[in-house]
């Protein structure tokens, strides 16, 4: 038994199998696939878009992101906690004022007394 390799009707098919997994369309298909290969039917019946939905759907962007982050991190698609650290932006911008005019001290006074 071989698979027909109709390249053109797999790409074309590409992004809507990509959201909502198995089709009528190549339902045959994985059925044909399934009598050479055993694997499990979920695999194509929930997509990783249904998990990444479900993840953002309990726990909001911030959950979908650490998932997808975990999951790529460890294998394992789950949503962990994440610690939202609030930024000073005052100690910033003295941090930044102070990289930029320290340098440039030595200079300034040597141009200073220079002039006068």
């Amino acid at each position: 038994m071989r698979l027909d390799p109709n390249i053109e009707f797999y790409n074309r098919l590409r992004p809507q199998i990509c959201r909502q997994g198995l089709i009528s369309e190549t339902r045959h298909l994985a059925d044909e696939l399934r009598s050479l290969v055993d694997y499990p039917r979920e695999m194509l019946t929930h997509t990783a878009s249904n998990e990444s939905r479900e993840a953002y759907e309990s726990g909001g962007l911030l959950a979908a992101y650490s998932a997808l982050d975990s999951g790529y991190r460890s294998g394992v698609f789950k949503p962990r906690e994440v610690r939202q650290r609030q930024k000073s932006h005052s100690a910033a911008g003295i941090v930044g004022f102070a990289a930029y005019f320290v340098p440039r001290l030595p200079y300034y006074a040597w141009k200073g007394l220079k002039e006068n």
